[in-house]
């Protein structure tokens, strides 16, 4: 799995192993409390596999035996919200993620 900062501590997405494209738009899939991304498993590889950016994410403090997200359990739906919304910290972090595979230094970056 691969994973982002959010807030400060890793948070770990799965893609089905396809990797974000140009001209494809996002789908993020949040699963609910006691969870992880695995719950989105068929529509996971099935939007992956037609023409969406997929990134099924685990909440902090989720996941599965070692690989668990880092961070303090989010503790409502407000919360989960925020964490993930368009605009926030997690699609900037998925678009340096993106640019980084490609061998493109962000703007952002130093150097």
């Amino acid at each position: 799995m691969k994973s982002v900062e959010v807030r400060g501590a890793p948070a770990l997405y799965f893609d089905a192993g396809q990797g974000a494209k140009d001209g494809q738009p996002n789908i993020i899939f949040i699963h609910g409390s006691g969870c992880d991304h695995s719950v989105w498993g068929y529509q996971s590889r099935y939007f992956a596999f037609h023409g969406w950016n997929l990134y099924a994410v685990d909440l902090p403090a989720h996941g599965v035996g070692a690989r668990i997200s880092g961070g303090e359990p989010l503790t409502s739906i407000e919360a989960m919200a925020r964490a993930f919304a368009l605009g926030g910290d997690v699609e900037e972090e998925f678009r340096k993620e993106k640019l980084e595979a490609e061998g493109v230094k962000s703007k952002d970056d130093d150097g």
